[in-house]
This record gives C-alpha cells, sequence and structure tokens, in this order.
C-alpha cells in the first residue's frame, strides 16, 4: 500500500506509514526519493549532472563537509606519518564503491557530484570507481571525468597500502563489513578514511546477534573508530542522511587486544545477504 500524503498549513507533506512515526518531508525531498534504476533506458543528462555539481558546491552542507573534513585530514595524516610536515592531502587515493545507476537515478547522480567535488579538495593521485550495475556508457561518462573505472568486483576487499579515501554512500552492509576485513591490523586501518553509513547508527538498528553473524568486523570496529557525523542540511535529505566520515587512530588501536587482530576469518554471506559476489 502505498503511503498517506497530506498537505500541511506551511505546504510540506508528511508522510504516514504504518508503525512509524510521521515526520515532514519538502517537496524537494520526494524529488529525492531514489528512483527505480533502468540502466537500458537511463542517459546520462550532462546538464543536469554539472546542475548538481553546482547544487552541492555552493551549498552550506558542503562548505561545512569540506571545513570538517580538512580537520579531519590534518589529523589523520599527522596520525600516518611521524614526519608529517606541510602537505596533508599529499599521496592520497580515493576509492569509489556502490554509487548505482547515475544515468538514471537522482541520488546516485548528486552522489556522483559530491564525488567530484570531493576530488578537488583532497586532489588525489588516482580516483578508482566500481559498481557491478554500471552500464556501458555510464562507464564511458566516468572515464570522462577522469575516474579510473575498476573491472573487477573486489566487493570492497581492498587493503590501504597508502592513504585511502572509500567514498561509499548508502553501501549495503556486507560491503563495509568486507572492507574492514580486508584492512584488519593496525597499519591498514591507521591509513583508511571511509564515508559511509553511521556505524553508530547501526549498532542502533541491528541486533547484536545479528552484528556478531553477519557484520562482526563492523560490530568490532564500533568500539574504537573516530566517526564524525556528516551534518546532513542539503536541500534533498535522502542524499546524504545517516553519513559519516569514520577514521581509526593509532593510539585507539594500540589499545586493541592482540587477540582481537588475529580474529580475522574471511566474511561468508549466503543469497539473502545484500551483496553481489565476484563470480569469476
Amino acid at each position: 500500500m502505498m503511503p498517506k500524503t497530506l498537505p500541511d498549513n506551511d505546504g510540506f507533506i508528511t508522510v504516514t506509514h504504518k508503525g512509524k512515526k510521521n515526520r515532514k518531508i519538502t517537496p524537494q525531498d520526494v524529488f529525492a526519493q531514489p528512483q527505480e534504476p533502468d540502466a537500458k533506458s537511463g542517459v546520462f543528462n550532462k546538464r543536469k549532472f554539472e546542475s548538481a555539481v553546482e547544487d552541492i558546491k555552493s551549498s552550506n552542507f558542503f562548505m561545512n563537509f569540506k571545513e570538517n573534513l580538512l580537520n579531519i585530514l590534518k589529523n589523520f595524516c599527522s596520525n600516518v606519518e611521524s614526519d608529517y610536515q606541510v602537505d596533508l592531502l599529499q599521496n592520497v587515493d580515493i576509492i569509489c564503491y556502490g554509487l548505482g545507476h547515475f544515468a538514471s537515478c537522482v541520488t546516485a547522480r548528486y552522489q556522483l557530484a559530491f564525488l567530484i567535488l570531493l576530488k578537488d579538495i583532497v586532489l588525489p593521485r588516482t580516483i578508482g570507481i566500481y559498481d557491478p550495475v554500471f552500464s556501458n556508457e555510464e562507464k564511458s561518462v566516468l572515464e570522462d571525468l577522469c575516474l579510473n573505472v575498476l573491472d573487477v568486483n573486489e566487493e570492497a576487499k581492498r587493503t590501504a597500502f597508502s592513504k585511502t579515501i572509500f567514498f561509499m554512500p548508502h553501501c549495503d552492509l556486507p560491503l563495509y563489513n568486507n572492507l574492514l576485513w580486508a584492512n584488519w591490523s593496525k597499519e591498514p586501518l591507521s591509513k583508511l578514511i571511509l564515508i559511509g553509513n553511521s556505524f553508530q547508527q547501526y549498532l542502533l538498528d541491528r541486533t547484536g546477534k545479528y552484528l556478531k553473524e553477519k557484520a562482526v568486523y563492523v560490530n568490532y570496529a564500533s568500539k574504537f573508530v573516530t566517526e564524525t557525523k556528516i551534518v546532513n542540511d542539503f536541500k534533498f535529505l535522502d542524499i546524504f542522511n545517516n553519513l559519516s566520515v569514520h577514521c581509526f587512530h593509532i593510539n585507539a588501536l594500540n589499545e586493541i587486544p592482540f587477540e582481537v587482530w588475529n580474529d580475522n576469518t574471511e566474511p561468508v554471506y549466503d543469497d539473502a545477504d545484500e551483496i553481489i559476489k565476484n563470480v569469476s
């Protein structure tokens, strides 16, 4: 059954769902609800993409994010390199997973625009991007934007051998769990920054039993990660909601019992888990 939408005196719309608390959303929020992706019919609209870039770039949301990220990076780089001097952004890589069909989905289009602006902040050596759903047209667009389209489904099992920002907006939980498993020791974790779903919110939304069975590394990491919430005051509230910047400081990592690092069994998922596996 579709939710009821009722106009308010202030022109907002209240969406009611059975058994859930009502909240007011603006007409812009409705616009930002993800559309059903259709790679075959979705055609990339350069004008709309450029408009999305400008929307984000001129927003208080992004200016606040940029300021906070630069502060995080300053602390992060001194955390990684004891001889840290001036260039706090030198030799940083960016990896993006799970963007989705940006040619046909409004949310994915804005998240791609965010990634392009993130590149302007960090000036990375390289940006790698992958989603198994990308169409050939979308891959061509990404290459035109000077992004390196990865050709293998890594399932987010990539180790950070150098300073790396992982941008994983609204990915499914197994991908975050896989990323942590692939970096499950002090040195790689200290080089990793993750922009993605809030770990603390997972603790609230999922049972302890579920996390220990399906996301043991997210469950572990939530105890010693440094998490900074991204203030979600962008005009379309469903695009950047529930996102945080996560990083791991060496002082916290040094306090972790040795046996935690030894408990590093590779995660296994069944068909009911939300992950597209590498079948090659």
